[in-house]
């Protein structure tokens, strides 16, 4: 009988830590491209070095969110998506606002599709 019971102990800690690592993973995410669409949104293409401090800040909140992710999403496209950002302070500098709000569209893009892909929903299982 301690057998059963043991196992299900583990069984229902393996489910909430799966449980655990989705929540973590969609309230990260969610949380980086808030920031993202907030930047993207207070952008004035007049003035874009002013939004040289915000992007950096952006960058590293990437970096700090992002130190765990590996464990559930591929490496490879968490370093595009941060080759992606690297390149927007250089963008504001030589003053491509276009560019710019366009490569911070794509990485919120990738990271909503990142998003969609890791859900343990029955679409993506089969």
């Amino acid at each position: 009988m301690k057998r059963i019971y043991i196992s299900i102990v583990l069984l229902l800690a393996i489910i909430g830590t799966c449980i655990g690592a989705v929540i973590f993973l969609s309230y990260q995410t969610e949380t980086l491209i808030r920031e993202m669409d907030k930047l993207s949104d207070d952008f004035d293409p007049e003035d874009p070095k002013a939004f040289l401090p915000q992007t950096e800040e952006v960058i590293e909140h990437f970096r700090e969110r992002t130190i765990v992710f590996p464990l559930f999403i591929r490496q490879n496209t968490l370093m595009e998506i941060e080759a992606e950002l690297e390149i927007l302070p250089a963008l504001l500098e030589k003053g491509e606002p276009k560019d710019f709000v366009a490569s911070l569209s794509r990485c919120q893009t990738r990271l909503e599709t990142q998003l969609r892909l890791e859900m343990p929903l029955l679409q993506n299982i089969f």
